[in-house]
């Protein structure tokens, strides 16, 4: 579950993970998705989700697609993980 301000994101997702013989991570999941509004305690439409995302060393990388109607909305991220 994750809040977005005015509602809630319901998520469920089923994924793989693994590493190259190199040392990059990398993972893979996906699954429905589903939006609550809570001023009027209603669901959205079930769209699907799936991320695709990898890692190497402290560098990692990330990108979704979630469906919306007849279109795809996609997403990227990428950072610098550090160790305090």
């Amino acid at each position: 579950q994750e809040s977005r301000g005015l509602g809630d994101v319901y998520k469920r997702q089923v994924g793989y993970e693994g590493e190259t013989p190199g040392g990059i991570g990398w993972y893979v999941s996906g699954g429905p998705t589903v939006t609550h509004t809570e001023s009027t305690d209603e669901f959205g439409d079930v769209e699907l989700i799936g991320y695709l995302g990898g890692s190497y060393d402290k560098f990692y990388g990330e990108i979704s697609g979630v469906t919306a109607e007849d279109d795809i909305d996609w997403s990227a991220k990428a950072g610098v993980k550090f160790t305090f």
